[in-house]
């Protein structure tokens, strides 16, 4: 992994109110500024490392590990508190690798290659299994014994393979042919459903125990950065999903919106806090000259929909929409920021 110039201050001055809205339980004034909790708190930049041009990148869902895909196609996995790799998967090819998702608990890692979806043991290093399918999308199972994998190049089909034994035991098709794909999977924390999001249609919810279709929804999964996972409320309760030009609020004990926030801002949502009250929208600016973009992280209200905070991101080219991970739980921001390099920041007293 190539060492990067430190980031410097002035790159990190939005970032610095990021960490107290990635507090757990942290409060935040109404209108367009944080409230005075930051007060106190400080920036402390984790560390930056190089990806392969627009390369995905994943958390761990406790946020101590940080895989990403490098410009020679290997993979590194990264320690998010010292910035140390402590596993490198063999290089691929240039270009070759476009997606890695780790699976609930973090010890597996699936990665989408050329010819197939592999899954690597991350304490070990060693691979485990190939299963023989194009993926555009990946999602594991809550407790990590499926893998569901939405396939590309127009294929439209959702396939579950049984992580353990490498079967196959689920394919449905979902959606019309001649679509780019099924671009976001994302399973219900609960492990009863399975969301989709695929062409330029509505999210899906299927039962993935049989292929069957439960509803379609009013919104999509997050469609610019499909590293992005699902925005579930932390009981499992509430789904947020990109609308329009905003994102709504779903409850999906009846498919029905719940709230409307980011109106006319071309959110897209980020997740919600630890303590569910509040939801986080990455925003996206109408382009500028030379084709820059601004990028803002916004904070609504679940209960009223109403603004409560804004963290500007700063300017980026060539990016249809910024991407951005974050880690309520374990107070990460994760950020590509020249579309060949991601930076990691936390808040800590």
């Amino acid at each position: 992994m190539r060492a990067l110039p430190g980031i410097t201050a002035v790159g990190w001055v939005g970032l610095a109110v990021a960490g107290a809205l990635l507090l757990p339980g942290a409060a935040w004034s109404g209108g367009q500024q944080p409230g005075s909790q930051a007060a106190g708190e400080a920036l402390r930049e984790q560390f930056a490392m190089p990806v392969a041009a627009g390369g995905s990148f994943d958390l761990s869902p406790d946020g101590r590990l940080l895989a990403a895909v490098e410009d020679d196609g290997s993979v590194s996995v990264v320690d998010t508190a010292s910035g140390n790799v402590i596993r490198t998967f063999g290089a691929q090819g240039a270009g070759g690798l476009s997606m890695v998702r780790f699976s609930p608990n973090g010890r597996l890692l699936a990665a989408a290659l050329p010819g197939g979806v592999a899954i690597w043991d991350v304490s070990s290093g060693s691979s485990l299994r190939t299963f023989p399918v194009q993926a555009a999308s990946l999602a594991f199972s809550p407790d990590g014994r499926w893998l569901a994998v939405g396939e590309g190049a127009g294929a439209m089909a959702i396939r579950i393979f049984d992580v353990p034994s490498g079967a196959m035991i689920r394919s449905w098709t979902a959606g019309p042919q001649g679509y780019r794909g099924v671009y976001n999977l994302a399973f219900a924390p609960d492990g009863t459903r399975l969301f989709s999001s695929q062409g330029h249609e509505r999210a899906k919810e299927w039962d993935p125990g049989t292929g069957a279709l439960v509803r379609t929804l009013p919104g999509n999964l997050p469609y610019w950065n499909p590293d992005q996972a699902a925005a579930f409320s932390p009981d499992g309760r509430l789904l947020a999903l990109r609308e329009g030009g905003q994102c709504e609020i779903v409850d999906l004990s009846t498919g029905s919106p719940v709230r409307r926030v980011a109106k006319g801002l071309h959110g897209e949502p980020l997740g919600f806090t630890s303590d569910g009250r509040e939801l986080m929208v990455l925003l996206d600016s109408e382009l500028g000259e030379g084709g820059a973009r601004q990028h803002d992280v916004g904070l609504w209200d679940v209960g009223t929909g109403k603004a409560a905070g804004i963290i500007p991101l700063g300017t980026y080219r060539d990016f249809a929409m910024a991407k951005v991970l974050v880690s309520p739980s374990a107070n990460l921001l994760v950020r590509l920021q020249d579309n060949e390099s991601i930076s990691v920041s936390s808040l800590v007293k």
